[in-house]
């Protein structure tokens, strides 16, 4: 219960500082590169799934876009069982994303994704016990294992449904989506619509084997002259998770809010996304519960055409998400 507490205490001092900062009076003029995170929810058991991400509402003009060179550092730690389901997780995930998007028309926006990822036994198991115990959180039983040993299976009815394996790069699931502009202005307002092809491997966790599909609603609205908010809803409707033995899955809702302050060339961030689980029902609270998932970090403008981005992703209500996440990107634009 301290542990809780010290946590919930360090929650309140970041965001407390968070919106000191938002309440400054600096301003800049309103360019393309500001926006969200747009970073996915590396939870081994959903991210294989089509996975929103965070972004802004307004879209790209005609025959203008951009490219983004992303990847993605977590680590996680979860062992637990019920009288059906048993899972085990204790690994990091690399994953390194290419990401297209260009204007069609004015009023449309086209794009896809490309994913590689890699689970491996990894190197940060003392930092992060570390990091844990100066801030007082709770290490998941962490130091009761080897240090940056793998270990990674989903099973139900004691069969394996998942099971990969240690230092493996695969391709995952490569998404493409259109996004249509309902209003430009202040605020932006948009729709999304997403399909996932199944091109990763499901039985080693790079895909589940299935077509996804999705939509969202997302605004975007400027409260001062240097900060903006943006939020987004949506539904993402999974095909089965096709590994050893198949799991039917169920659709989900989603959400997402983050707020940015701009500072000249940088831009500071802060964000959070809310998801459901799509499995039954496992018994399994890391599985079962909401997904919450806290972002922050910054954004530095190279030139007019790059930005480099680096961010923290912590999992809020210790279900559904890494224990940590790092995510550094790098977009151009064109």
């Amino acid at each position: 219960m301290k542990q809780f507490k010290q946590l919930n205490k360090f929650k309140s001092f970041f965001l407390a500082v968070f919106f000191v900062l938002i309440g400054s009076s600096l301003s800049m003029a309103n360019d393309l590169w500001k926006g969200p995170f747009e970073i996915k929810n590396q939870f081994p058991l959903t991210s294989d799934l089509l996975s929103p991400e965070p972004e802004k509402a307004s879209i790209y003009d005609k025959d203008t876009g951009d490219g983004t060179l992303s990847l993605s550092y977590s680590s996680i730690y979860i062992f637990n069982s019920s009288p059906s389901w048993d899972v085990g997780m204790d690994m990091e995930i690399a994953e390194l994303t290419y990401s297209y998007r260009r204007g069609i028309t004015d009023y449309l926006e086209v794009g896809g994704e490309v994913p590689v990822l890699s689970f491996r036994g990894g190197f940060m198991d003392s930092f992060l016990s570390d990091y844990h115990r100066l801030f007082g959180f709770p290490d998941y039983g962490r130091s009761e294992r080897p240090r940056n040993s793998f270990l990674y299976y989903l099973r139900r009815d004691g069969k394996d449904i998942i099971l990969p394996e240690d230092n493996k790069i695969g391709l995952g699931d490569i998404s493409l989506y259109g996004k249509f502009a309902l209003k430009k202005g202040d605020p932006n307002i948009s729709v999304k619509l997403m399909v996932e092809a199944p091109t990763g491997n499901a039985k080693k966790g790079f895909g589940n084997g299935s077509w996804d599909y999705g939509i969202s609603l997302l605004m975007d609205k400027e409260l001062l002259q240097s900060v903006k908010l943006y939020g987004g809803v949506g539904l993402i409707l999974p095909g089965n998770l096709k590994g050893y033995e198949k799991i039917h899955l169920n659709p989900y809702p989603y959400g997402f809010i983050a707020l940015e302050k701009s500072f000249g060339d940088w831009s500071l961030i802060g964000q959070m996304q809310v998801a459901k689980s799509p499995f039954p029902k496992t018994g399994i609270k890391q599985i079962d519960n909401i997904a919450v998932s806290g972002t922050g970090g910054v954004k530095y403008r190279i030139s007019n055409n790059h930005i480099l981005s680096f961010s923290l992703s912590e999992d809020v209500n210790l279900s559904g998400a890494p224990d940590v996440t790092f995510n550094l990107s790098l977009k151009e634009f064109f």
